[in-house]
């Protein structure tokens, strides 16, 4: 289960972030990330490894949101980006031509930390 290193370097980040900015006296409390399915982690073991990794740290009690990006193409076809419903078939849904040009769903991104003073 490698969302568990992910989970721990995620934490860690932060954590050196929030020391880099010198907001010691702070407390994070959530968490928003963005995920595409092609990022190669799976949402809930995501969550579930997070809240073990948090423990003992200025994330402890914190919350994890998770935004699912939807995975996006651009087909040259159409001369437009066309959403999948599923990854499975890299196809523009519109004209069936062949999309390989990825345009979302590769996503693992920290948007934003939600933190209160202590």
């Amino acid at each position: 289960m490698h969302e568990l290193s992910v989970a721990q370097d995620m934490v860690a980040l932060i954590e050196a972030q929030l020391l880099a900015q010198g907001d010691h006296r702070v407390k994070v409390t959530g968490v928003h990330l963005r995920i595409g399915p092609l990022a190669g982690v799976v949402p809930q073991a995501l969550r579930f490894a997070y809240d073990a990794s948090v423990a003992g740290t200025n994330l402890a009690g914190s919350t994890l949101k998770i935004e699912e990006v939807a995975p996006t193409v651009y087909c040259g076809a159409c001369d437009r980006e066309q959403f999948l419903a599923s990854i499975s078939r890299l196809r523009c849904p519109v004209c069936d031509a062949a999309t390989p040009e990825i345009v979302h769903g590769r996503e693992l991104e920290v948007v934003s930390v939600e933190v209160v003073d202590v």
